[in-house]
């Protein structure tokens, strides 16, 4: 993120985190202000914003020399000890936990569920639970899933990405993370 509000916060919020070898990676990808405009009904505006966030993620992720990487965009408020606790999700069939954080857009949560044949958002579980997809506002991932599956730039490119994904897509219901642009009124 371009903000100098945000680069402060992640900063002050890296030297309390769990995870003693957090590394901060800061990429440009778009113009100011592109992940808070309105796109609902915009499609020339998701796919800047599309655009952008795909462009981003590969650049990062193609440089990471760690066996995992932990993602949290700029509108995402994680606990502390989110490293841990993903971690702690991980087991041979698992590529990506990801803690639980509501979308932008409705009181949903950022978790989506096969249901009808069709991947949608949901409302909340307990515990660890293999999902369809997540977002990227809060995840860790295997370093062999970035190398060997770039992110494309189409629409719901989260869900498209993590639908290739060769083993089990996580969320822990029980890391709760605040979408910094909505009020807090998650309760878990």
């Amino acid at each position: 993120s371009g903000s100098v509000a945000f680069n402060k916060r992640l900063r002050e919020w890296l030297s309390t985190c769990d995870y003693s070898d957090a590394r901060l990676r800061v990429v440009s990808g778009g113009s100011p202000g592109l992940a808070d405009k309105e796109r609902r009904g915009d499609l020339d505006t998701q796919m800047e914003v599309n655009r952008a966030a795909t462009h981003l993620y590969n650049i990062v992720f193609s440089e990471c020399d760690t066996p995992y990487v932990l993602n949290v965009e700029d509108d995402i408020l994680p606990p502390t000890n989110v490293a841990t606790c993903l971690m702690d999700g991980f087991d041979t069939r698992t590529v990506a936990v990801a803690g639980a954080y509501r979308s932008r857009f409705s009181d949903q949560w950022h978790v989506h569920r096969k249901t009808g044949g069709q991947v949608q958002l949901h409302d909340t579980g307990t515990g660890k639970e293999v999902v369809q997809s997540v977002g990227f506002g809060c995840v860790m991932l295997r370093r062999e899933l970035l190398k060997n599956s770039p992110i494309v730039n189409r629409k719901w490119f989260d869900t498209m990405f993590y639908a290739k994904a060769p083993g089990n897509v996580v969320v822990d219901w029980s890391v709760t993370c605040l979408h910094a642009n909505l009020q807090p009124t998650l309760t878990g």
